[in-house]
């Protein structure tokens, strides 16, 4: 298909969708840790489409899993039990490393999974007269998905949308920048007690990669625990091997009271997401009547989750991210600071990167630069993303990356950054 027909492509897709993004290219398809357009352009991605394509784009074993469960079973009413969701459910609580009583809430997504469990906290809430509205500590520059209770609980006003309908005003602390930060949450639990949970996300995602540091979410394990307030992690982009290890909880050495997921999940090949929840919470669900959604835990999406979770495993790719993802991060960082110098500001965990350039001026990262960067990036053949205010530049690559990948893309990311320079 040539040029003219991929305009036309897009902007078919913008005149009927609300959607009008303006697409680089369009995509065709792809193949591990790279991205080819309907003209035959190949990219290297480091997006993983939002983390999504965990295992890389078409991985093999996730094509034939496709394939052989579509011959069997596409789709089940929530009614009925299917071997799959059976099989999914062990799966997930023994990768995860759950402890004993905890239980599997299926989900479509991310966010739908964070609104299973905001369910059953704000039921347990009204059992122990929690004074109302009920609230959930959250923070700065969190994301926890797009549905309106969601939304209220994340940094919706950098998105430039009105909040969500909503019964209470939620609290939000900055993100955290040492130990010693714990206590601002000491003092609001002490004089607000209508907060029934605390949501985090162990490393801020789509807000610019900020990880929170460990000892900080020790305290927070701890004071939670002592003030019984329900710790929620949403690990719908930190879980599944990226950060290094299964979890972010597994490197914090802690468990929070649910654990979300989604994402990376599925390898992209069908929308699932997951909670885990303690057996409190569990109880609370099962005993209330089923709110999940039609479409949660379809036979196709059980098989393809739990064999993302079996290559994840196989291949040792949480492995992979905890040596790759520091090499990247480094490179990028060399590269940040060669051109920008001491304006540059380089953040990660695992296979998540994030990067910033500072202004001269009032010391804010600079979302001109950033943007002006991803063009050159896509230029170069390599895709990068941003957080959603465009001040930092976000690298989630497949888990399958490899040495010489990761080599050639801060050859590729170079060339793109050379002759920038900040305002």
């Amino acid at each position: 298909m040539d040029v003219l027909a991929s305009r036309e492509i897009s902007g078919l897709y913008r005149r009927l969708n609300t959607a009008a993004v303006a697409a680089p290219f369009v995509m065709r398809g792809g193949e591990g840790c790279w991205i080819e357009s309907i003209e035959g352009e190949r990219f290297l991605d480091l997006t993983a489409g939002y983390g999504v394509a965990s295992t890389g784009w078409n991985h093999p074993r996730i094509v034939a899993c496709v394939r052989e469960q579509a011959s069997r079973s596409l789709f089940a009413p929530p009614m009925l039990v299917t071997r799959e969701a059976a099989e999914l459910s062990h799966a997930l609580l023994e990768v995860m490393a759950a402890p004993e009583e905890w239980r599997c809430v299926r989900a479509t997504g991310g966010a739908d999974a964070n609104e299973q469990v905001l369910k059953a906290v704000v039921t347990l809430a009204e059992r122990a007269r929690v004074p109302r509205p009920h609230r959930v500590l959250r923070y700065e520059r969190a994301y926890h998905g797009g549905t309106s209770a969601m939304l209220a609980l994340s940094d919706i006003e950098r998105h430039g949308l009105a909040r969500p309908l909503s019964q209470a005003e939620h609290p939000c602390l900055p993100v955290p920048t040492s130990a010693e930060d714990i206590r601002l949450v000491t003092d609001l639990l002490e004089c607000d007690r209508s907060v029934c949970a605390v949501m985090v996300e162990p490393v801020i995602g789509s807000g610019g990669v900020h990880p929170f540091p460990i000892p900080y979410l020790r305290s927070l394990r701890e004071l939670c625990s002592a003030r019984g307030v329900p710790l929620i992690f949403d690990e719908v982009m930190t879980g599944c091997g990226r950060v290094g290890a299964m979890l972010a909880a597994h490197l914090a050495g802690i468990m929070p009271d649910a654990i979300t997921l989604g994402k990376g999940l599925s390898s992209g090949a069908a929308a699932v997401g997951a909670a885990l929840v303690n057996p409190q919470l569990a109880g609370v669900i099962c005993a209330a009547e089923d709110t999940t959604s039609t479409f949660a835990w379809s036979p196709l999406g059980c098989a393809v989750a739990s064999e993302t979770l079996r290559i994840i495993e196989e291949e040792n790719l949480q492995a992979r991210a905890a040596v790759l993802g520091p090499r990247l991060r480094d490179g990028i960082a060399a590269l940040f600071q060669g051109v920008f110098g001491d304006r540059a500001v380089v953040r990660g965990v695992g296979m998540m990167v994030g990067a910033d350039v500072l202004r001269e001026a009032e010391g804010e990262p600079d979302a001109a630069i950033i943007r002006c960067a991803l063009v050159r990036c896509r230029r170069a053949g390599v895709l990068v993303g941003a957080s959603w205010d465009w001040k930092t530049m976000v690298l989630l690559p497949p888990l399958v990356m490899t040495e010489r990948e990761v080599e050639e893309a801060i050859v590729r990311l170079g060339h793109a950054l050379e002759g920038l320079r900040p305002r």
